[in-house]
């Protein structure tokens, strides 16, 4: 969990993004996103919208093609409590829409 914090902080400045991004973490956070352990799914999720933000089209088609739009539609079917919810899910859906901005594929895949 520490190691994922820790990866959640770099991706809070811009040599930390393109380092995270330069070593091939997107396809490992996406992996992440299925984890019955939400703490593991809120670091992921943040650190995934953190890049899809700050680094723009590579990002995106890094997430799409690792499976990232089919793993974030369907963390929006999973049961959480309210609380929960309400934390998740708008960073949930702003990533979502990042990814379909300007995309045919991933407004077909969603």
């Amino acid at each position: 969990m520490k190691l994922l914090a820790t990866v959640n902080n770099l991706s809070k400045s811009p040599v930390g993004q393109e380092g995270l991004f330069k070593a091939h973490t997107i396809p490992e956070l996406v992996g992440m996103l299925p984890r019955p352990d939400l703490k593991i799914v809120n670091y992921a999720l943040s650190t995934l919208h953190t890049l899809i933000r700050h680094l723009g089209p590579r990002a995106k088609q890094a997430v799409r093609l690792c499976g990232g739009v089919e793993r974030m539609v369907e963390l929006c079917d999973r049961k959480m409590s309210d609380k929960q919810l309400a934390a998740f899910r708008p960073t949930l859906f702003d990533s979502l829409h990042c990814l379909a901005f300007h995309s045919v594929e991933t407004k077909a895949s969603g």
